[in-house]
């Protein structure tokens, strides 16, 4: 089953934020999460590669972001 209309809303509502650099750590999880999904859902449906190689190049760039902003916090409040 593809993700719902809500979920690709709030898939797009999160991917926002990221690119402002306005995201939590929770919603980073709650992206990657639906990103997840995603994944799962396209490789299911066929294994369409080049969608699953965007997906996980975009989990992959969540990481990232996700552990570069948390060893900044960690500077910031040592």
């Amino acid at each position: 089953m593809p993700l719902s209309s809500e979920e690709i809303r709030r898939r797009r509502a999160l991917i926002s934020k990221l690119k402002e650099e306005t995201v939590s750590q929770k919603e980073i999880q709650e992206l990657v999460s639906l990103l997840e999904k995603e994944k799962r859902i396209a490789f299911e449906e066929g294994g369409d590669c080049m969608l699953v190689f965007a997906i996980l190049s975009l989990i992959s760039y969540v990481n990232e972001y996700s552990e570069s902003h948390s060893e900044l916090s960690k500077k910031n409040n040592s």
